[in-house]
């Protein structure tokens, strides 16, 4: 029989290899990705103060190490967002004329300048399509749906900007 203190010391032991062996295989949690440093500081253009994908971006950037700044002559980088928009349109209507499945899109234009204000990345359009079943029965419900549908495409935007944004790192290390 094993003494508590040499089981706790397996548990321990097991624990340590498994998060070794997650770090060696490049596993990373969700939006922790290290982004080149020479980005920083960064100042985020186009979007309101308090906009949720402004938010969204700037957790993200953040997460990746990049210093964020509003002074644009301490700025190194400067991801400037050109248009963001979303739209809503009718995909199918039921035997009364009324809609019953809407298509959403978000979409993004945006580019990446450094200080001097020459194109890192060019000028880019990203776009998110979702689509959700309509009930006039569930009118609340379906808002709802909608409110979390556009969340989820605003995180799937920003996601796909830091990806490109990750690229730099490799091609430009």
């Amino acid at each position: 029989m094993r003494h508590p203190a040499q089981l706790h010391l397996s548990r321990l032991a097991l624990l340590t290899v498994l998060v070794m062996m997650l770090t060696a295989c490049g596993f990373q949690l969700r939006g922790s990705v290290e982004l080149p440093a020479h980005l920083s500081p960064m100042q985020l253009d186009g979007l309101k103060p308090h906009e949720p994908l402004r938010e969204e971006l700037a957790g993200l950037l953040a997460n990746g190490g990049v210093i964020m700044t509003d002074n644009d002559k301490k700025a190194a980088s400067r991801l400037r967002i050109l248009g963001h928009h979303n739209r809503r349109r009718v995909l199918s209507v039921d035997n009364r004329g009324r809609a019953a499945e809407y298509l959403l899109q978000e979409e993004i234009r945006f580019t990446l300048l450094d200080a001097a204000g020459k194109a890192i990345i060019p000028e880019q359009t990203l776009t998110v399509e979702r689509s959700y079943v309509h009930s006039v029965n569930q009118v609340l419900g379906k808002q709802n749906e909608q409110a979390m549908l556009r969340e989820e495409m605003r995180r799937d935007l920003a996601g796909r900007i830091i990806t490109r944004l990750r690229a730099l790192a490799i091609s430009h290390p």
